[in-house]
């Protein structure tokens, strides 16, 4: 029991708060690349601004990484799939359609017709 107690202790103290981990290497890295920069020959603004610019992108990979729970992306509905059958139907559908279509005259020809037929010319 008392074993139990010191492993379940152990396990606690091996659990990394994400933030605070994140934090800490942002810092490790900003006084890293600052310095790095800084040799190499830049300036000492630009050497802070990469600096931080690298700390920031390094703390927020680690934070990614020790998320315990993943992100929920909802994904938009996918079409549903079609068989080759029912698209070929659908084809089929929309020329017969079509075809109707054309065969009955425009609204603009209808009214013609009616006139001549209430007219009588």
């Amino acid at each position: 029991m008392a074993q139990e107690k010191a492993k379940d202790k152990e396990k606690d103290k091996k659990k990394v708060d994400p933030t605070t981990a994140a934090i800490a290497l942002g810092w490790k890295l900003w006084i890293l690349f600052m310095f790095g920069f800084y040799f190499l020959g830049y300036s000492a603004i630009l050497s802070i601004a990469l600096g931080a610019i690298a700390a920031s992108c390094g703390g927020s990979i680690l934070r990614w990484w020790y998320d315990p729970e993943p992100p929920n992306f909802d994904l938009p509905d996918q079409p549903k799939r079609r068989t080759l059958a029912v698209v070929t139907q659908e084809r089929i559908a929309k020329k017969q359609a079509r075809a109707k279509e054309e065969k009955q005259p425009s609204k603009r020809r209808q009214l013609q017709d009616l006139r001549k037929k209430l007219l009588g010319k």
